[in-house]
């Protein structure tokens, strides 16, 4: 049995696919320009001040809702089958969303009331700073870990990092690269059977 984590956004969710889709649409109905890049993390740069707080002031409530990718959900329960624990460590934090200072809007609530309504079983989940998913990794002894902006573990070397492959972070190398959530989910069956 492992200790196997997943990351949320961009890793079981198609953030970029979310915010392609919006671009154009915030654009005609604010006036303000952003534009979508493959290559750049996070997908969308914003050409004016203020313009990624409305993003998110019009469309946090929506990405927030939408499924886990089919994919990764085959990967989870098949991990699950073979009694392995699952974990989900993510960098969402309150900030961000367009609610800087709205101390209602609670990230990890939002985040375990989605996985509940997904009908995803876990072992953990939190929500942290991208710096402090190293303590977790430890806390709960993580064997392996995807991600789709992977880091380094060299303070926790247990953990396997791995990486799914992404425009956006073709130069960024930590971890091993996996091509989808599938691969990532037979390696972790043949390496803890």
């Amino acid at each position: 049995m492992a200790n196997i984590a997943f990351d949320i956004d961009g890793t079981i969710t198609d953030y970029h696919g979310f915010v392609k889709s919006k671009v154009n649409e915030f654009t005609e109905k604010t006036g303000m320009s952003c534009s979508y890049f493959k290559d750049v993390y996070g997908g969308i740069v914003f050409h004016e001040r203020g313009a990624e707080n409305k993003f998110w002031e019009m469309y946090a409530e929506e990405y927030l809702n939408i499924p886990i990718l089919p994919e990764a959900r085959a990967a989870i329960t098949a991990l699950q089958k073979a009694h392995h624990r699952i974990y989900f460590i993510s960098a969402r934090t309150n900030t961000g969303w367009g609610r800087d200072y709205d101390t209602s809007f609670d990230i990890s609530i939002r985040t375990l009331r989605w996985l509940a309504d997904q009908g995803v079983f876990y072992d953990g989940m939190v929500c942290t700073l991208g710096a402090c998913k190293v303590h977790w990794l430890e806390l709960w002894n993580v064997d392996s870990m995807i991600e789709d902006w992977a880091f380094p573990t060299s303070s926790f070397p247990h953990c396997s990092m791995y990486q799914l492959d992404k425009a956006y972070n073709r130069n960024h190398n930590f971890g091993t690269r996996v091509r989808s959530l599938n691969e990532f989910c037979q390696r972790m069956l043949r390496q803890y059977p």
